[in-house]
């Protein structure tokens, strides 16, 4: 999703929010803040709502017992997973039926800390993979890793509850997103599909399934809308 220029007028997506969400909305100091929360969570009610068949401003969410949010039961709707994550002015949603999801979307920006940082979060192979790379593309691997491990983090649903050095990805920039092992245990890992992309230069995404060989289909809100 680009937040700068939603695909609906503001004024729009904004009608269709919740008064918990206007609430929220209404806290940003910043208009930019504000503007970028409702194109966010106005197009992911647009969308859930091309999938579950609702109309945007009658979708209604509930949260699970960790906090993460689900679409609340309608009827004889279908099930639907989504995970929402933004960063500045991207956005990205993930969509599915059944299986949990988690969704991460970073705009890289430099880290004077990122060593620190590494050694913090990431695990003994990680490392050892981050360094095997040039200097120059540190930067590029530690996003990289960052929004898988985000990613499978929030499809848990379990917050910061989770170290994020207790599992494995692929931070390889230019090798295909994988969770390699999850506390050392790599056929829990063949349970999960990681999707990763970069819609700009200096952004990286990643998307988690909870099934093996999940297909996983990308648009932007740019494109036509899929069913």
């Amino acid at each position: 999703m680009d937040l700068a220029s939603p695909r609906w007028p503001l004024a729009e997506l904004a009608g269709w929010l919740s008064a918990e969400e206007e609430v929220r909305a209404s806290r940003f100091h910043f208009d930019v803040h504000r503007w970028r929360y409702i194109a966010a969570h106005g197009q992911m009610r647009a969308l859930l709502a091309t999938y579950s068949g609702g109309a945007p401003q009658d979708l209604r969410f509930e949260h699970e017992e960790r906090g993460k949010p689900r679409l609340a039961p309608a009827g004889t709707r279908a099930p639907v997973s989504f995970n929402l994550s933004h960063s500045e002015d991207q956005g990205l949603l993930a969509i599915g039926r059944r299986a949990a999801l988690g969704a991460d979307i970073e705009v890289q920006r430099p880290l004077s800390d990122l060593d620190a940082l590494s050694r913090s979060h990431f695990g003994a192979q990680e490392l050892q993979a981050l360094y095997r790379l040039p200097q120059a593309r540190h930067h590029d691997a530690f996003f990289a890793a960052w929004t898988r491990k985000e990613a499978y983090v929030k499809a848990l649903g379990a917050g910061l509850s989770v170290p994020l050095d207790g599992f494995e990805v692929a931070l390889h920039p230019d090798e295909p997103a994988a969770l390699r092992a999850i506390h050392g245990c790599t056929s829990a890992a063949r349970e999960w599909t990681l999707w990763a992309g970069r819609p700009r230069a200096d952004t990286w995404a990643a998307m988690a399934v909870h099934a093996p060989a999940a297909t996983v289909r990308t648009f932007s809100l740019r494109d036509p809308l899929l069913p």
